[in-house]
């Protein structure tokens, strides 16, 4: 088992998350130390859900044989996404030897695969969908109206709209300014229009 570049904010953590797993490594009776594949720690508690689901994602198309272990100071409210594509979704809180525990275990598992048998790859389908909300952020920032917008994406403008309320609240704001505020310090100016 190898430990994948890991996207942890903490770099103590990423230091402890090698120890670790050189640690589970060099024990020979455990199912891990056969184990062939990667493991990767993420952080549940990141601001940015959308980027964390698109690596997430990225990273299981990539391999197969992809563990992913969730550690979030706040689980009930951990994004049905992540959840969805994560092996283990721990608290933060977690001892070493409980994690080195959970983790050892880890060798007696599958992965999970992206693709349910029924709904196919369903958080691929999400990406897709949110790709549209990403998009009009972005265009929103650089100074577009939403009527402009609408004529870029050849959408309408209720449908704008909707996509820009989706993105502001799945960020934590109540509204599009309050989300800039927080970014950029200062009210958008295409929004006072």
């Amino acid at each position: 088992m190898q430990l994948l570049d890991t996207p942890y904010s903490c770099f103590l953590s990423r230091l402890a998350f090698s120890c670790l797993i050189q640690t589970l490594v060099e024990e020979q009776n455990t199912a891990f130390s056969r184990c062939e594949g990667y493991i990767v720690f993420i952080d549940g508690d990141s601001k940015d859900t959308y980027g964390l689901i698109k690596y997430l994602h990225q990273r299981r198309k990539e391999k197969n044989d992809l563990y992913i272990i969730t550690l979030s100071s706040n689980i009930e409210v951990l994004s049905s996404a992540i959840r969805h594509l994560s092996d283990g979704v721990v608290d933060k809180k977690i001892s070493y030897e409980s994690l080195k525990a959970l983790i050892g275990n880890v060798g007696t598992l599958r992965p999970k695969a992206l693709e349910d048998v029924i709904f196919g790859d369903i958080v691929g389908e999400m990406l897709r969908s949110t790709h549209n909300e990403q998009r009009v952020l972005e265009l929103l920032v650089a100074g577009y109206s939403q009527v402009d917008i609408a004529r870029i994406l050849n959408l309408s403008a209720k449908t704008i709209s909707g996509y820009k309320m989706k993105a502001v609240r799945k960020r934590g704001a109540r509204n599009f300014n309050e989300l800039y505020i927080r970014k950029f310090g200062q009210p958008a100016e295409s929004t006072r229009r």
